[in-house]
C-alpha cells in the first residue's frame, strides 16, 4: 500500500517559510561500515522523518558562528570556549564536537548503527555543553564581572533564542557568582540497532531487511519494525523531548504541567507523561487526517505498526518552547492511506534504558 509521505503547508506555514533544519551528519557511520551509504531505503526513510519534523517546527533558532567568548572589565579578562559533547552514534562513547557550527534554523543530529542490547531498536539524544575558561589580570571583582560578561554572550548564542533549555552548566566561579549558563537545541545523536539478534555480530543486509521496514513508502508487515516510526521518535528524544531541562521542569512523576498537552488532553496533566514520554494510554490523532493514534513519542510500539506524527506530540513540543503552527491558521497535512494496520500485536519495544531508548 502506497502513501505520498509529503507535507502539504498552507496559509501562515506558507508565509513562514520552513523554520527548522535538520541536518544529518553521516559521517560517522560512513567511518563505521557505511550502512546508510550502501543502503539508499533506509537513508531516505531517515530523511524522510527528518523532513517531516522540519515542516512541523517554525521556531527561528539563532545561528552559531562562535564558540570563543572574552569578557572584559577593568584590567580583568576572562574566555569561555564552548563546545557540545555528544554520544557517538557508533561506539556509545562520548565525544565532542568542537567547534559548534551552526547557520539559523539548522540542528545537526550525527547518524550510525551499532550492536544494541535486547530489544533496544534506536537510541536517540541531544548533545550537553561544555567550556574551557580561563581568566586574570584585575581584581577578584572584576574577574568576576569579565566572567560575567563571558558567560552571558555565551548564553546568548549557545541558547539560540527558542526551543528548550536543554542543558544548564552549574556551579559557581566564585562564591557570589554562579555560572549559570543554559544551551539550547545545537546537535544530537541517533543510533539504530545492526545485530537484531543479539549475537553480537553485525547482521547482513537480509537479516537487517527482515527484522526492520526501511521503506517509507510502504507499510511494514506484521513481522517487521518500522524504521521511519523509530527514526521520527528517537529525532525528536535529539531535539529535547523528554531529555532537556524545559522538559524536567514540567514534568512531575506521570503528571505534566505543560499548558498545550494538558488542554489537548480535557486540562488535566495527571497520568499524561511517563519517564520521558507520553503515556501509553493516550490517544490522540494524526496531522495527516485526525484519525486516531498513539502518539509519536510513547514508549512503545507495535511490531507491523506505523506511526505518524500527532496533535498530542505537536502540542508537547509547544510546551517545549518550539513553535507548531496553529490548526486553524495552517493545515498541515500528510497525504496517505491505511496508515495504521487494524490488528494489534505483541508490543515489540518497551523503555527499559532511560527514556531515550525505545526499545
Amino acid at each position: 500500500m502506497k502513501s505520498a509521505f509529503a507535507f502539504l503547508v498552507f496559509l501562515a506555514l506558507a508565509s513562514q517559510g520552513r523554520a527548522l533544519q535538520i541536518d544529518l551528519d553521516f559521517s560517522i557511520d560512513q567511518a563505521n561500515g557505511d550502512f546508510f551509504g550502501q543502503h539508499l531505503v533506509a537513508k531516505t526513510a531517515l530523511l524522510q522523518a527528518a523532513n517531516d519534523i522540519d515542516q512541523l517546527i517554525t521556531s527561528s533558532l539563532g545561528a552559531v558562528t562562535q564558540n570563543h567568548f572574552v569578557g572584559a572589565s577593568g584590567a580583568a579578562t576572562a574566555t569561555l570556549d564552548m563546545y557540545e559533547s555528544i554520544t557517538n552514534p557508533a561506539t556509545n562513547t562520548s565525544m565532542d564536537v568542537n567547534p559548534v557550527s551552526l547557520a539559523a534554523n539548522h540542528v545537526t543530529i550525527y547518524v550510525g548503527m551499532q550492536k544494541l542490547t535486547g530489544s533496544t531498536l534506536g537510541v536517540g539524544g541531544p548533545g550537553g555543553a561544555g567550556y574551557h575558561l580561563s581568566y586574570g589580570g584585575g581584581t577578584a571583582a572584576q574577574q568576576s564581572a569579565a566572567f560575567v560578561s563571558a558567560r552571558n554572550a555565551a548564553a546568548t548564542v549557545y541558547q539560540r533564542g527558542a526551543g528548550p533549555v536543554i542543558s544548564r552548566l552549574t556551579g559557581n566561579f566564585d562564591p557570589t557568582t554562579p555560572i549559570n549558563l543554559p544551551s539550547g537545541s545545537l546537535v544530537g545523536s541517533l543510533t539504530f540497532d545492526d545485530d537484531t539478534n543479539n549475537d553480537n555480530v553485525v547482521d547482513d543486509f537480509a537479516r537487517m531487511d527482515a527484522y526492520w521496514h526501511f521503506d517509507s513508502t510502504t507499510l511494514p508487515l506484521p513481522t517487521q519494525n518500522d524504521f521511519y516510526s523509530v527514526a521520527l521518535h528517537e529525532m525528536l528524544h535529539s531535539l529535547g523531548f523528554g531529555l532537556s531541562e524545559t522538559w524536567n521542569l514540567q514534568a512531575s512523576g506521570t503528571t505534566w504541567s505543560g499548558t498545550h498537552a494538558k488542554a489537548l488532553n480535557g486540562g488535566s496533566g495527571l497520568n499524561l507523561v511517563a519517564s520521558g514520554h507520553i503515556n501509553q494510554n493516550i490517544v490522540s490523532t494524526r496531522l495527516s487526517d485526525g484519525a486516531a493514534q498513539e502518539p509519536v513519542m510513547t514508549p512503545a510500539i507495535t511490531t507491523g505498526e506505523r506511526k505518524y506524527l500527532t496533535a498530542m506530540d505537536a502540542a508537547f513540543l509547544q510546551d517545549l518552547n518550539y513553535t507548531i503552527p496553529e490548526p486553524a491558521s495552517c493545515a498541515l497535512l500528510i497525504t496517505g492511506a491505511g496508515l495504521m494496520l487494524g490488528v494489534r500485536r505483541r508490543r515489540a519495544r518497551k523503555t527499559t534504558a532511560g527514556p531515550a531508548r525505545w526499545t
